[in-house]
């Protein structure tokens, strides 16, 4: 009996290190990707600045993006941190074959916090914006926080699934410490 069982934990640890190496492959595509939009986006921005009157690269690449630089450049850099963070989780469960430890825990709940951060920059950027120039007289300024094409629903979705699961993964390490030791 402990020989099976000893053998379906063997079987189950080779098949999650392939599973996170395949993810882990396609993680890192994704992160080639966002740094490649990003750096295409400079380019065009640059190329479109030369061809038309010399004018300010860093304003067509606000054209280009539809957003101010600085959060860009924030949306970016916060997109790229998550993506590298849940690939050194990836890697580090292709390497042991131990999904539930407590760095990964802790990785993920960091990852959620920045996909937090990221869902939420642009909202509260309009908010600053708007009440800046027209003060909280304007009743709208706080509706405006939630509407659909300013609040990405899809990211908050995502950082309350990273928090989930970083909750998840804790517990499940208390369990694989507990088995541990009695074993």
């Amino acid at each position: 009996m402990e020989k099976n069982h000893d053998a379906n934990k063997r079987q189950t640890t080779e098949q999650i290190c392939r599973s996170s190496r395949i993810a882990m492959f396609i993680a890192v595509l994704i992160l080639i990707g966002q740094i490649s939009t990003f750096v295409l986006k400079l380019i065009a921005a640059a190329h479109v600045s030369k061809e038309l009157d010399n004018q300010s690269m860093l304003g067509y690449l606000t054209y280009i993006s539809y957003r101010p630089i600085p959060l860009l450049i924030l949306n970016h850099l916060l997109l790229i941190g998550t993506t590298t963070l849940l690939i050194r989780i990836l890697k580090d469960i292709s390497k042991s074959g131990l999904p539930f430890t407590g760095i990964n825990a802790r990785r993920l709940t960091i990852a959620g916090i920045l996909t937090a951060a990221l869902t939420l920059l642009s909202p509260v950027y309009l908010l600053v914006q708007e009440v800046f120039y027209s003060g909280f007289s304007n009743p709208e300024v706080f509706t405006q926080f939630f509407r659909p094409n300013n609040l990405n629903y899809v990211h908050l979705s995502f950082c309350f699934l990273l928090l989930f699961l970083s909750v998840v993964v804790r517990y499940g390490a208390v369990l694989q410490q507990e088995s541990d030791e009695t074993l």
